[in-house]
């Protein structure tokens, strides 16, 4: 399996893969996030050796977008305008385009490789659906994808599907702020489904620009409906935000992610934009982009 140390409850080494057996682990006290040694483990040797060294530079260059996105939001006040944002979306889509590439091949050439399953399983759990995965997937050694994580991959897969551009929104069942237990959502001519919970600062740093989108295109035809996913020892937080940031739209828990974990929505926040028939028409867009999109179709 693919793991790491916590050191004092806060730092984190960098990630390693253990084998089944017995192995030997040395930690370098003066460098623990980097110079960490595993013998005896062939699945961390394939890593560091083989999967590592070609993923690198895709990593280095996602870090450097993220750098230059930071510093970017800084300079316009934490609101990109429309046409820098779409630029730098198209920048990071393409490297993860890249990256993905990578695996795809990676697995091409070693359709039994542990950690080339590994690593696409990370994939797909911390980032979603990509239509890519599916033939990583379909690539893969038939033990690997009989196996129980294997299975799950192909639960995951199923259910991101749901999801794309063009499907229709697979609506389930929540729970909503006053207790009641939900089925319906009236759906409006434009709908944003946000997935959010309630220690996400990315997600709460949105709430006063979506305030000002919903203030301005809620008469003309436009609704937000927040999903929250946290746990349920975390209700009374989710509850406290709710109380502290006033949103005027419905909100919903989706209580210890049940629902949405089989959707694939594991990274937050995440939103889908819906046509009055509830199809999907983009997604996981930030608010300038969406303020341009409802000044086009309202």
């Amino acid at each position: 399996c693919k793991a790491y140390f916590i050191i004092n409850a806060s730092l984190i080494t960098s990630e390693f893969y253990i084998d089944y057996g017995e192995q030997e682990t040395v930690l370098n006290i003066d460098s623990l996030l980097n110079n960490i040694k595993i013998k005896g483990s062939k699945s961390n040797k394939e890593y560091l050796n083989s999967y590592k060294k070609q993923i690198n530079p895709f990593d280095h260059s996602m870090d450097n977008w993220y750098q230059d996105y930071w510093q970017l939001l800084s300079k316009h006040n934490q609101r990109l305008p429309v046409n820098i944002e779409d630029s730098m979306q198209k920048i990071s889509n393409s490297i993860i385009y890249k990256s993905d590439s990578v695996t795809l091949y990676y697995i091409k050439r070693h359709p039994a490789s542990y950690v080339a399953f590994w690593e696409l399983y990370q994939k797909i759990y911390n980032y979603g659906y990509r239509p890519i995965f599916d033939k990583s997937f379909d690539l893969l050694d038939r033990k690997l994808k009989s196996s129980f994580s294997g299975i799950s991959i192909k639960k995951l897969l199923e259910g991101g599907k749901k999801t794309q551009i063009g499907c229709k929104f697979p609506f389930f069942q929540c729970v909503d702020s006053s207790g009641l237990i939900i089925n319906k959502f009236e759906l409006k001519q434009f709908t944003l489904i946000d997935f959010w919970f309630s220690f996400c600062s990315p997600c709460i740093n949105q709430f006063n620009n979506l305030k000002e989108i919903y203030a301005e295109y809620n008469s003309k035809g436009f609704e937000i409906l927040s999903i929250s996913v946290d746990k349920k020892e975390n209700k009374m937080n989710w509850e406290d935000v709710l109380n502290k940031y006033q949103l005027k739209w419905p909100q919903y828990l989706d209580e210890d992610q049940k629902q949405s974990s089989k959707l694939a929505i594991n990274m937050f926040p995440t939103n889908f934009l819906l046509d009055r028939n509830g199809r999907i028409i983009a997604k996981n867009l930030v608010p300038s982009q969406l303020a341009y999109f409802l000044n086009k179709h309202l």
